[in-house]
């Protein structure tokens, strides 16, 4: 047994460096080929039983949940954190809500299960997971407001999750007789206290790395530390999840807290203990992932599409959930996609799917079926949706003015005075800004002054559009076909208005609008400039995004939209011409 399990891991170490060159190659998250090995070495070969790895697996999923989300808060910017921790807390709630009340009411009317069964299986399966959220989010070029919101929510659910379930198998085995008043109590008990045992911890090691600069095992005590903190925190009844999450917000933030709380501390882990960190957890969580796939062996194919239509309600009601979390925002109002999509299940519902089994439920068959096939058809839905970020989610909810309204909106951005013209601005730049707030204001219920908000006097400069929020803000510069730009000279321009961005440290979204003609001259060079803005997002306080506003005048196009448009164009009559030749040949 033992050379079995050694070769095993082995396998998964060598696979899981396999899997994350293939990921880099094809842009899919490793989570799909490591899960692919654990179909092959589980149900495939039946080299490794399910049964084999259930004693050890809370042990092992534990560990990579608590390193996953120390090494979140390490990469977590702290005031970014803080700032986002609402919306976070408003998408975990409403979307842990809405999943835990549609699953029982799926279960109730469709199974004839016990509402009290429904409610369970609703907590099992009510958050994201944290272990396949975060990974995917480091793989994907998305906004770093959106990353941390997405990443504390998993959190936060991972928290609701085992909180709420537990409550209810206490319920269900009638050892105690538990209200609202007390799971409220316990929720926040768990939460604040986990907080306060990482914080405090955090601060103290903080002192500690400053008075051993010189020690080489950093790294391995740092791990200790944060196992340390886990198992008090569990002791306690409070949550190990938070409290490794704040212990990585506090290292990683280091100098930043020392200067808040004049503490004159000037050092934060150093880049090889971060490494350290980053390879324990890489092996960790590639082995969690193979586990999931082992898992399928239980599912019974019977019950596939049973669990197809809840993840399809599920997608639903997390479209809703983002909806809702993201009104008012126009910044998280551009990324409603990626953040509807992003639904995973995993590791957490498996485990406390596994105390349910424990305590003898009916239909633990089903219930097992269930739960597996979400875990498998979340994950999938989100690889689908995150690698098709211009897909929109099904029935979302959109702002759209009517018809007749829209005429009017169009009326206004043609008169003279619905946009003022600048100072020494030629006739086509002009109409081009124009149409351009017509085609922003055509999407959102908002005013003209809403679209014609004043920068910051501190800029030093009023860009062409600004849509000013206190979340966060859009800000579009326009240029147009008659400004001698093409070629090299048209890349400097656009390079030099992002600089110019860069140096004011704006947080936000920054739209550059071309006119078409600009665009389909210098189409090449502009799609691998709006791919390199992409990968280099997170080095920017904002992202970039180049645009153009298509002929009629109604909306704003992107240019990767062009070029697949343009592409595909191509392929068709390099196809046509194929067709042709042969049939002149014969």
């Amino acid at each position: 047994m033992l050379p079995l399990v050694f070769g095993l891991v082995a396998i998964i170490i060598f696979f899981a460096f396999v899997s994350s060159f293939a990921s880099r190659r094809t842009g899919l998250p490793e989570i799909i080929f490591l899960m692919l090995l654990g179909v092959l070495v589980g149900p495939v070969l039946q080299l490794v039983r399910v049964e084999d790895l259930t004693p050890i697996a809370p042990f092992v999923s534990s560990l990579a949940v608590t390193l996953i989300l120390f090494d979140a808060g390490l990469k977590m910017d702290l005031v970014n954190a803080i700032k986002e921790s609402g919306r976070a807390l408003v998408l975990g709630l409403f979307g842990f809500v809405f999943t835990f009340l549609v699953t029982t009411a799926y279960t109730v009317l469709l199974l004839n299960w016990e509402t009290l069964q429904g409610l369970i299986i609703g907590c099992v399966i009510g958050g994201t997971s944290s272990l396949i959220v975060i990974p995917m989010l480091n793989r994907l070029n998305v906004n770093r407001r959106v990353a941390t919101i997405l990443s504390l929510e998993s959190v936060v659910t991972d928290v609701l999750v085992i909180v709420f379930a537990l409550a209810l198998l206490k319920i269900w085995s009638g050892s105690q007789g538990l209200g609202v008043t007390w799971l409220a109590k316990n929720l926040f008990d768990s939460f604040a206290l986990g907080g306060v045992i990482g914080v405090v911890g955090g601060l103290i090691w903080l002192r500690m790395l400053n008075t051993f600069k010189e020690d080489d095992y950093n790294g391995i005590l740092t791990l200790g530390v944060v196992l340390g903190l886990y198992s008090l925190s569990e002791i306690m009844s409070a949550s190990g999840a938070i409290a490794a999450l704040a212990f990585g917000l506090i290292l990683g933030n280091g100098v930043l807290i020392s200067k808040k709380l004049k503490l004159n501390l000037d050092r934060q882990l150093d880049r090889v203990s971060l490494g350290f960190h980053e390879q324990i957890t890489f092996l960790l969580k590639s082995v969690v992932f193979v586990y999931l796939g082992i898992l399928l062996s239980l599912m019974s194919p019977n019950n596939l599409m049973l669990g197809a239509g809840l993840a399809l309600l599920l997608l639903l009601v997390r479209a809703a959930a983002v909806y809702i979390a993201s009104i008012g925002d126009p910044i998280l109002s551009l990324d409603r996609g990626i953040m509807t999509f992003m639904i995973p299940r995993g590791l957490t519902a498996a485990a406390v799917a596994q105390l349910v089994v424990a305590e003898g439920m009916p239909h633990i068959q089903t219930f097992n079926d269930i739960y597996i096939s979400i875990i498998l058809l979340t994950i999938t839905i989100s690889i689908i949706g995150t690698r098709l970020p211009r897909v929109s989610p099904p029935f979302a909810i959109r702002l759209k003015l009517p018809i007749k309204m829209r005429k009017v909106v169009e009326k206004r951005a043609s008169k003279p005075n619905f946009i003022e013209r600048l100072e020494n601005e030629d006739e086509q730049h002009y109409l081009l800004r124009r149409w351009v707030a017509s085609c922003v204001l055509n999407g959102k219920k908002n005013k003209a002054a809403d679209v014609l908000s004043e920068a910051p006097k501190s800029w030093g400069f009023q860009p062409d559009l600004y849509l000013g929020h206190p979340s966060g803000a859009v800000s579009i510069e326009v240029l147009a076909s008659s400004q001698p730009l093409n070629g090299k000279k048209l890349l400097t321009e656009i390079n030099g208005c992002v600089e110019r961005y860069a140096r004011l440290g704006f947080d936000g979204v920054l739209k550059i609008v071309l006119d078409d003609l600009i665009v389909l001259r210098n189409l090449k060079a502009l799609h691998l400039l709006s791919r390199y803005y992409e990968l280099t997002e997170a080095a920017r306080s904002f992202s970039v995004r180049l645009e153009a506003i298509d002929p009629s005048k109604r909306r704003l196009v992107p240019v990767s939209e062009i070029v697949r448009f343009v592409t595909g164009k191509q392929q068709q009559q390099h196809h046509l011409q194929n067709i042709s030749s042969v049939e002149a040949e014969e």
